[in-house]
C-alpha cells in the first residue's frame, strides 16, 4: 500500500535514486536488503545489480526467494552465484539457511564468502554456536525447554507482564514440529498472564 519495501523491486529505477540520494548526503557505507525479484514477471537482472552497485551500494544481501513467494517457495541459490561472481562488492546469501550443512551447500553453489541467517534463528537460536563449531547439534526437550523459559524471563524482564503476548510467535517458532505443537501453541495463544506460559512450557515433553 505504501510503495515501499519489497515493492520498490517493481520501481528499480527509484530504487536506484535512493540509493544515490544516500550516498550524496552521509559517509557510513550503504547496504541493500532484497529478494531475486518481485515475482516472475519482475526478476531482476544483473544489469540491476550493476546499477545498484555503481550507485553506490557497498554490500548486497539477496534473500534467494521472490517476493510472492514468502517463506514456502524454493530457493534459487544460482541466482545469487550469478550475482557473486560479477559484482566486485560483497554479496552476502540469505534464504533457507537452517544448519551448517546447509551452509557449506549454499558456499558450494554460490561462491559467497558471506551469508545471513533468518528464520532459522528463531526456531534455534543455536544455530550460529553450530556454525561455529562447523556441525549440527540436536538438542533434547529439556533443552528447548530451558531455553524458551529463558528468552521468556528475559523479554519479561524488558516488557513486564505483557511479555505474555509478545512469547507467543517466539513460542510458535521453537515448538515447530513437536508433537502435539498445534494444541500447545493453542494453549499459549489463549494465556492471560506470564505464569500460565511458563506453567505450559514445563508442562511440554
Amino acid at each position: 500500500k505504501a510503495k515501499a519495501g519489497a515493492y520498490l523491486l517493481k520501481e528499480k529505477k527509484h530504487l536506484i535514486s535512493i540509493i544515490e540520494s544516500l550516498k550524496n548526503h552521509i559517509k557510513k557505507p550503504i547496504s541493500v536488503k532484497l529478494r531475486m525479484g518481485f515475482d516472475s514477471d519482475n526478476i531482476n537482472d544483473m544489469q540491476f545489480y550493476k546499477d545498484l552497485e555503481n550507485a553506490g551500494c557497498d554490500l548486497i544481501t539477496i534473500h534467494a526467494r521472490l517476493r510472492n513467494g514468502f517463506y514456502s517457495s524454493s530457493v534459487d541459490y544460482e541466482h545469487i552465484a550469478s550475482v557473486c561472481s560479477k559484482l566486485s562488492i560483497p554479496v552476502v546469501a540469505n534464504g533457507s539457511i537452517d544448519s551448517y550443512e546447509t551452509l557449506k551447500e549454499v558456499k558450494k553453489i554460490t561462491g559467497c564468502r558471506y551469508f545471513m541467517i533468518g528464520q532459522a534463528a528463531l526456531k534455534k537460536p543455536y544455530i550460529f554456536e553450530d556454525l561455529i563449531n562447523k556441525q549440527d547439534s540436536k538438542k533434547d526437550t529439556e533443552y528447548i525447554k530451558s531455553l524458551m523459559i529463558r528468552h521468556f524471563n528475559l523479554m519479561i524482564q524488558e516488557y513486564g507482564e505483557y511479555a505474555f503476548k509478545l512469547f507467543r510467535k517466539f513460542a510458535h517458532k521453537y515448538l515447530s514440529g513437536y508433537k502435539n505443537a498445534k494444541l500447545i501453541n493453542s494453549y499459549i495463544n489463549n494465556c492471560k498472564n506470564t505464569q500460565e506460559v511458563l506453567n505450559i512450557i514445563n508442562s511440554v515433553k
